[in-house]
């Protein structure tokens, strides 16, 4: 395996659109009711989504792994 440099450091920022909506879950601003309907809906969503995609059923683990071996070579390489 491939140990992670003690001296690199990064910082992932997801900016996420419904940030605020994920705020006022987390600080309870809506009943266990209203977060249930909001799971049925984006479980909807999700089928709805899934039957159209043209995802493959299963990653390309192979291809997955080179290409993330890459980029630890290339962070390793600068560092």
């Amino acid at each position: 395996m491939y140990p992670l440099s003690a001296s690199l450091h990064c910082t992932v920022t997801n900016k996420r659109p419904n940030r605020q909506e994920l705020l006022d879950i987390k600080h309870g601003k809506f009943s266990y009711t209203e977060i249930l309907h909001k799971v049925d809906s984006l479980v909807s969503q999700i089928t709805a989504a899934s039957k159209t995609s043209s995802l493959p059923e299963e990653p390309a683990t192979t291809e997955v792994m080179r290409t993330l071996i890459n980029i630890r070579q290339i962070l390793y390489a600068n560092h």
